[in-house]
């Protein structure tokens, strides 16, 4: 463990809305590597440079899955060396970008493909810019720079487009966190962990919504079923979760609790019969969620 102190997460979203480039590591291990980050939407001629000049590592642009599809981009699988499968797509440029490697025509294409109305017939491909796609989940579920820029840009408000470059010391060798702090220092650069990253999310985000609730008689009494969807990142914590009393009202007593599988028949059913909304005739929508049903008998008055 290193005594280095780091930025919070808060003064890294102030400056990502502000343009500015942050650096962010994985935690404080003295040999963890590092990457500097910007929004796309403030990927300017001179950031690019910047990251070319004094970075020098390979600058890619991290997306949501959702920019990808937009964009008409062909996805890429290869193995990262975390042992997670990685998501490029095929390289391209802004379609009009005169020579595509110029850090303006490199601008462009970045600041092009954050528009909301932008589309593939805007881009032309094989090109000089190079996406990665985000996990959905972002660093939730795979603690990458990736996910980390678009994590950071969404936190910020802007579109879920970043750039990324992976910062290289002095002798072309991989900076670690020492050299991390340096660079830093020299240009007055915000330095955060993506385990900081992952605390905050937790601390400020909802994964759990009620997205239904209906009366349920039956043989044995009077029920209330009530259904919640959580983020697939949490199915494993389900149980620990809908078991905390601050969830039940206190009217009810809690007579049994039903997890529907991810995936299995039972759950596409109950998630068909309790949340159609999220249903929507796509079975590709409930790999996203895992449902939990909770069953409360109504207590007769006394």
């Amino acid at each position: 463990m290193s005594d280095i102190k780091f930025n919070t997460i808060e003064e890294a979203i102030a400056d990502f809305k502000a343009g500015k480039m942050v650096i962010a590591v994985d935690d404080d291990d003295l040999e963890n590597e590092g990457s500097l980050l910007v929004a796309g939407e403030f990927a300017t001629p001179e950031v690019i440079n910047f990251m070319a000049t004094n970075a020098k590592g390979l600058i890619t642009m991290p997306i949501s899955e959702e920019v990808a599809r937009q964009l008409g981009l062909e996805a890429l699988i290869w193995q990262g060396s975390d042992g997670e499968p990685s998501v490029s797509t095929v390289s391209f440029d802004k379609a009009d970008a005169p020579t595509g490697i110029s850090a303006q025509d490199r601008s462009a294409t970045v600041i092009a493909a954050t528009k909301a109305d932008a589309k593939p017939e805007d881009f032309r491909m094989p090109g000089h810019m190079f996406p990665k796609v985000a996990r959905q989940g972002g660093v939730l579920k795979r603690t990458g720079f990736t996910e980390a820029a678009v994590d950071l840009a969404v936190m910020a408000g802007l579109r879920p487009v970043g750039l990324c470059c992976d910062i290289l010391d002095e002798d072309g060798f991989v900076g670690k966190l020492p050299d991390l702090v340096e660079f830093a220092k020299k240009y007055d650069l915000k330095l955060i962990t993506i385990a900081d990253m992952i605390q905050y999310r937790r601390k400020t985000e909802c994964f759990v919504s009620r997205e239904a609730e209906a009366d349920f008689p039956t043989h044995y009494g009077h029920f209330r079923i009530f259904g919640y969807c959580i983020m697939e990142l949490f199915n494993n914590r389900a149980k620990e979760l809908f078991q905390s009393s601050d969830i039940v009202n206190v009217a009810y007593e809690v007579k049994a609790y039903s997890i529907a599988l991810k995936d299995n028949k039972l759950h596409l059913f109950l998630t068909w019969l309790i949340c159609p909304e999220i249903f929507n005739s796509n079975l590709n929508t409930c790999n996203k969620y895992l449902l939990v049903i909770i069953i409360i008998k109504v207590k007769s008055k006394s």
